[in-house]
């Protein structure tokens, strides 16, 4: 008999992986890298510059 826990693991681990197809599929990810080297790149002027 499957264990409670391991259930629950199985199905959130499910849920996890459909979400990361809908995110990848919005092009959040993509998104999400750009803003980020964005970030990186105007830190960096503030402290330069």
């Amino acid at each position: 008999m499957e264990s409670p826990i391991s259930s629950y693991e199985d199905i959130r681990r499910r849920r996890v992986e459909e979400n990361q197809k809908q995110l990848e599929g919005l092009g959040i990810s993509r998104i999400s890298k750009c803003l980020l080297e964005v970030a990186k790149t105007e830190h960096k002027q503030l402290f330069i510059g």
